[in-house]
């Protein structure tokens, strides 16, 4: 029999909740400055289609809990662009290359969305999914790296592929390794995590609690937060096992790792084998 308490935690670099960024958390000309920098050269073979490595990750749809598309997006968006939205006023075309020729540096402006955790910046796979979310906007070709620049800038790292038909959320901790160049290494697959989060919990050295039986990483929510289960023997709780069990989710907390490899986490307390003790 399994009973589980789960708590959520929600981690930033100090460990404190994230704070959603203003709008006008940077100047007017900081903005233009950062934009100069990102217009992406024109290629006139890209016509706003979805591209390859993109479409395939799409492909994959919700399956597993959305985390094999997730894994597989991250990895396309690495080589593949995006498409942002521009508002140029009265210009009517929507032409992928006269969006990205017409348009000055001045005139780029990153389109919001609010989640759950604050606003993201808001990006399409293709012309056809802007079109059905945005008809009234013109598709600009952007390389990722530079959108997961802005966004780390301007809205914590959070940017939404697709709002309105998939609507699928980057995770911060992908934003920020795609920022870099690096390749995405999730929570979950990280084995070095999960060694300290062990050495936390002090299995490495034997000190572990003895209602300890084990501790398991797996992610939730489409990939963008983590479960970190402890599995605990009921027996070996005593009369109050919140006070065995809070050491335990403090020493999951003190793991540096973890804060650059998670943005949401849930510490869930797992009765395992004997009828649980709390609830």
């Amino acid at each position: 029999m399994r009973k589980r308490m789960c708590k959520g935690v929600k981690m930033s670099a100090h460990h404190e909740p994230t704070q959603t960024v203003d709008h006008g958390s940077i100047s007017m000309e900081a903005r233009r400055k950062l934009a100069s920098r990102l217009v992406t050269a024109v290629d006139r073979a890209d016509y706003g289609q979805l591209l390859d490595a993109t479409g395939q990750a799409l492909a994959w749809g919700e399956k597993d809990g959305g985390v094999p598309r997730l894994e597989a997006l991250v990895e396309a968006l690495r080589h593949e662009r995006v498409l942002l939205p521009v508002n140029l006023g009265s210009a009517s075309s929507h032409d992928v290359e006269t969006a990205d020729e017409s348009a000055s540096c001045e005139d780029v402006d990153f389109i919001r969305t609010a989640t759950d955790t604050g606003e993201a910046l808001v990006v399409y796979s293709s012309m056809s999914a802007m079109a059905a979310h945005m008809p009234g906007a013109r598709p600009m070709p952007f390389d990722f790296r530079k959108v997961a620049l802005t966004a780390l800038v301007e809205t914590q790292g959070r940017v939404v592929l697709d709002p309105g038909t998939l609507s699928i959320p980057i995770p911060r901790p992908a934003t920020a390794a795609l920022a870099q160049g690096d390749t995405w290494l999730p929570a979950w697959r990280d084995a070095e995590l999960l060694a300290e989060l062990r050495e936390a919990l002090g299995f490495t050295h034997g000190t572990h609690h003895r209602a300890l039986i084990d501790v398991h990483l797996s992610p939730q929510a489409l990939g963008t937060s983590i479960r970190i289960r402890l599995d605990l023997d009921p027996t070996c709780l005593g009369a109050n096992p919140r006070s065995v069990i809070q050491p335990m989710i403090s020493a999951i907390q003190s793991a540096q790792r973890l804060v650059t490899s998670a943005d949401r986490i849930e510490i869930c307390p797992v009765s395992v084998g004997s009828p649980s003790h709390f609830a």
